[in-house]
């Protein structure tokens, strides 16, 4: 899971660097400890859901 979850994030870093936003610097553990961490709402949205939508990888990362 954690190659998949990384694969996803360069795939993401590398076409928002290509118009010129970068991420901060997010490993894919950290990024697998965010979405399943505890949460504090009634948002089911599940890392699959993240990892099938590259517009979501882009929401829940972190962007500069």
């Amino acid at each position: 899971m954690l190659a998949e979850i990384d694969e996803k994030i360069k795939k993401v870093e590398r076409a928002f660097s290509r118009i010129g936003y970068f991420a901060e610097n997010v490993s894919a553990e950290d990024f697998c400890h965010h979405m399943t961490g505890e949460i504090f709402s009634e948002d089911r949205t599940t890392l699959r859901d993240v990892l099938d939508s590259e517009s979501l990888v882009v929401y829940t990362n972190w962007w500069r």
